[in-house]
């Protein structure tokens, strides 16, 4: 699992510290948290909504998440302004939530979008 992050972001020294993150894949009706997430000015209010766990390592996950991915970081890659981290999946959460198909939400092209009604992404 790769994911970049920037230098500035609250993030990068935690997973810095602590070689370890979680990637919460959320569904297209959640789309509120990408703005808390995405946001420095929204950082105060990211674990305010929704309900969290923790997982492996002490890593908060989101209970709603579509998928969680629980990751080790066994490499990483700084460029410019940030960093893309390399992790091995360690763990994998799949929501049992309301029992039904929720339609994941993707950043693709600059932008969010859903997959429901798409071949391809």
């Amino acid at each position: 699992m790769i994911v970049a992050v920037k230098h500035s972001a609250s993030a990068y020294p935690a997973i810095c510290e602590s070689n370890y993150f979680c990637l919460n894949q959320i569904a297209a009706d959640e789309i509120d948290l990408l703005d808390r997430f995405s946001r420095s000015d929204l950082r105060a209010s990211r674990f305010t909504t929704g309900r969290w766990s923790l997982g492996p390592h002490g890593l908060p996950y989101l209970d709603s998440a579509t998928t969680c991915f629980f990751c080790d970081v066994v490499g990483a890659h700084a460029h410019e302004d940030q960093t893309v981290f390399i992790g091995r999946i360690v763990g994998v959460r799949l929501s049992n939530e309301d029992g039904g198909v929720r339609d994941p939400l993707v950043w693709i092209n600059g932008r969010a979008a859903t997959l429901a009604g798409r071949e391809y992404a």
